[in-house]
């Protein structure tokens, strides 16, 4: 999945950075870790570009890059946690069936 960054992007710095804080904090997150969540990302950018081209109207434009910073972002965030309690409690379900134990 090749992706072209300006060297000048200041997400770039602000990935590095955390990267590094990772890193010195012994959590070290290489490519191969981060290449799923990169992909699930420039999937969700395609979802946020498609709705955006349908929008003519520059302050509408303006009005929806707003309310998808301050409250869709945290919509998304809650919904990967959702997803995670979901698979960690199907992870467990089935390791309670190996055991023997009754899933819950």
């Amino acid at each position: 999945m090749p992706q072209v960054v300006s060297e000048d992007s200041l997400h770039r710095r602000a990935l590095a950075a955390s990267l590094m804080d990772l890193n010195r904090l012994g959590m070290e997150c290489g490519t191969e870790e981060l290449l799923p969540h990169a992909e699930l990302a420039a999937a969700a950018a395609r979802l946020d570009l498609d709705r955006l081209e349908r929008i003519e109207d520059r302050l509408r434009l303006a009005e929806h890059a707003a309310i998808v910073v301050l409250l869709l972002e945290p919509v998304l965030a809650v919904l990967r946690r959702l997803a995670q309690e979901v698979e960690f409690r199907r992870r467990t379900a089935w390791a309670r069936t190996e055991d023997g134990a009754d899933p819950q």
